[in-house]
């Protein structure tokens, strides 16, 4: 008996193991990796993004909405911007102008602006590399991480400047210590106790003059509300560096710009108030309690709330993220495409796993595309290969005798050629 070759479609044992290699591999690399840290980010699960805060906000009722960076769209449409700093200097001017706009319309509008002054990479990194057990590859790598986190907040926020000098931005000072121990934060217009949270800063906040302080902490100000003032004017006040001795401790600086807000009139600070007066800026001094890793902390969680119940019932809401840079209004609000949910976190890996797949099924088949047809052996009356599409012929037909016939003659193999097609030699 002949042996039959190889059909050109057969995969080998070593071609199918390397196939499965590499979806193995293709599998794996979306299961393995560092946690997400970009700052500001408004979907996803990024230790620094604030996904958490924006889905809390329509919890409570708040209709909400999300953009990457400031837009002209935004004036009008809504009651109240949130707006997450990129680091400690002052806003760029076409933004400052811009939430003027925004504070200018009709109706009492708030702008809440948080400044970047601490980093929840920056604390999941310190409890990695404090973890018993690690092994020498996993400790060098926790302490790499760890430092690129410090550097990146350090050029972002501009932490690195000298302790006792007041930096351009919202009124921060440097400190020589940073506080990094959980502190007792207390709510202005409050008779409940204290709350414990863990709230790590780099800096104080110097509040511009005529500001109201909401929430403190050892007599420090974290949440500082201003009425009736535009961004311009309190930019102004505050963003503008003040001349301080070298060396100065954080006390003395602290004395020192205390006394001169209490020399400065109170009705200087409010020179941009509109008419209505109803309008305010809430400054938070750090983004600590609002990130997805600071909610971890049960005190943070319990300050959100609180940030959320300062702002009206019913109101709509726009959370901005870290993109202070302006871009195309119509890029912002462009309407949902699946690009923009395959841009949405796991679905990159997700569908770069499926093409893969789709890449290596179409490999697995190349050598059957293309190609003619293999010449069967046999003759071409011979239908032993084929009874479904002769059943399909012979229905068909209508003929039982003659589909009767072909059967029996299928089952004697040296007479299955010998059947005459219906209606004898000349049917058609």
């Amino acid at each position: 008996m002949t042996a039959r070759p190889p059909h050109p479609a057969t995969i080998t044992v070593p071609i199918r193991s390397a196939v499965t290699a590499i979806l193995l591999a293709a599998c794996a690399a979306g299961c393995d990796r560092d946690p997400e840290t970009r700052y500001g980010t408004l979907r996803g699960d990024s230790l620094n993004g604030v996904s958490a805060f924006a889905q809390m906000l329509r919890d409570s009722g708040r209709t909400t909405s999300t953009r990457r960076a400031l837009g002209e769209r935004m004036v009008g449409r809504h009651d109240v911007a949130i707006v997450f700093g990129t680091g400690s200097a002052a806003p760029p001017a076409d933004a400052r102008d811009l939430l003027d706009r925004f504070l200018d319309r009709p109706g009492g509008q708030t702008v809440v602006f948080v400044i970047r002054d601490s980093d929840a990479a920056i604390d999941y990194w310190l409890a990695v590399v404090a973890t018993q057990g690690l092994t020498p590859d996993k400790a060098t790598a926790a302490h790499r991480k760890l430092a690129e986190a410090q550097d990146e907040l350090a050029s972002r926020a501009g932490a690195s400047f000298p302790a006792g000098t007041r930096t351009l931005g919202y009124g921060l000072s440097a400190r020589k210590k940073p506080v990094t121990a959980p502190g007792e934060v207390r709510l202005a217009d409050s008779t409940a106790a204290p709350l414990s949270a863990r709230w790590p800063r780099a800096r104080r906040l110097e509040p511009p003059a005529g500001a109201r302080p909401l929430w403190t902490q050892d007599g420090e100000p974290l949440l500082v509300e201003r009425r009736g003032a535009a961004v311009h004017a309190i930019a102004d006040d505050v963003f503008e560096p003040a001349a301080e001795e070298e060396g100065a401790t954080d006390d003395e600086a602290q004395a020192e710009h205390a006394a001169e807000s209490d020399e400065e009139p109170h009705g200087a600070a409010t020179a941009g108030a509109s008419p209505a007066g109803c309008d305010r800026t809430l400054i938070l001094a750090s983004a600590a309690p609002l990130l997805n890793g600071g909610l971890v902390d049960r005190g943070n969680r319990r300050l959100a709330r609180e940030l959320i119940a300062l702002l009206p019932e019913g109101c709509r809401v726009v959370v901005v993220g870290s993109e202070q840079v302006r871009d195309n209004d119509a890029e912002s609000d462009r309407q949902p495409s699946m690009w923009r949910l395959l841009m949405v976190p796991p679905n990159p890996w997700i569908a770069a796993q499926a093409l893969l797949a789709m890449i290596l099924f179409c490999w697995w088949k190349a050598p059957i595309f293309g190609r003619p047809r293999r010449e069967t052996a046999g003759r071409p009356e011979d239908f032993g290969h084929h009874v479904a599409a002769l059943a399909a012929l012979l229905r068909r037909s209508q003929d039982d005798d003659f589909a009767q016939r072909r059967l029996e003659a299928w089952h004697r193999p040296g007479e299955r050629t010998e059947a005459k097609p219906p209606g004898g030699a000349n049917g058609a």
